[in-house]
């Protein structure tokens, strides 16, 4: 960790890391502005602004994504600190998650199995490159964890990490209509969807809804993010 914060500040201390996370922050904060705007539809999700902004931009300049990311290093490790923050809620909820727990160890299981095996039985339908299957199993959990077992198991780490991105933007913009489609007003069942199915970028969406249901989707992350990362790999190779 030390090191990689290390490699962080060498990067924010030139002038292009400087320029692409400035670049970064504003992308995202128009995304907000234009969330605002718009009267907080879910579809205008900041982060879906800021990674259609963000590509045009990198697509303009001909800049590897992988060049990017070196550059805004330092977003990458805060985003990875600023997690434990999701701490809170879940402390201040604690009485009502262990009053639940059984609840909650139910599908929280079932969704770190069925999540990767429905992902890898869709591209095995399609005759994907296995590669492109080992990096789309892990869809469901935070980057870097998602990256590291993508690692494990023969696939392409940044291709996993894009997956991971896409699947919470996803989860975020159409999460709340399937809720109203299929009459699910619970803060429990919800946050448990979120936090199952969408990582990160689905609890900061449940945090927006109540302390409850973001406390039960961090909860959610946690969980499903061990299990997946101690699963993953033995599903893959069973398969």
């Amino acid at each position: 960790m030390i090191e990689q914060l290390l490699v962080a500040l060498t990067a924010l201390f030139s002038m292009s890391g400087v320029l692409w996370c400035c670049a970064t922050v504003c992308s995202y904060l128009i995304g907000r502005r234009l969330q605002q705007a718009a009267g907080g539809k879910v579809w205008l999700h900041p982060m879906l602004t800021t990674v259609a902004l963000l590509s045009v931009i990198l697509f303009a300049l001909q800049m590897p994504i992988t060049d990017y990311r070196q550059q805004v290093a330092i977003i990458d490790w805060l985003l990875v600190m600023a997690t434990a923050l999701l701490a809170v809620p879940m402390y201040q909820q604690w009485q009502f998650i262990k009053q639940h727990y059984r609840a909650i160890a139910l599908p929280l299981v079932a969704g770190s199995i069925s999540g990767p095996l429905i992902a890898l039985g869709i591209l095995w339908v399609f005759s994907a490159p296995q590669k492109l299957v080992a990096s789309s199993a892990a869809k469901s959990i935070t980057s870097p964890l998602a990256m590291e077992v993508t690692a494990m198991i023969g696939g392409w780490p940044d291709v996993a990490a894009a997956l991971v991105i896409l699947t919470g933007l996803v989860g975020a913009v159409i999460g709340p209509g399937l809720f109203k489609l299929f009459n699910i007003r619970s803060d429990f069942a919800q946050g448990l969807a979120y936090g199952t199915a969408a990582h990160a970028i689905g609890t900061a969406a449940a945090l927006t809804k109540s302390p409850r249901c973001g406390a039960i989707a961090t909860v959610a992350l946690c969980v499903n993010g061990v299990l997946t990362v101690v699963m993953l790999p033995i599903i893959y190779w069973l398969l």
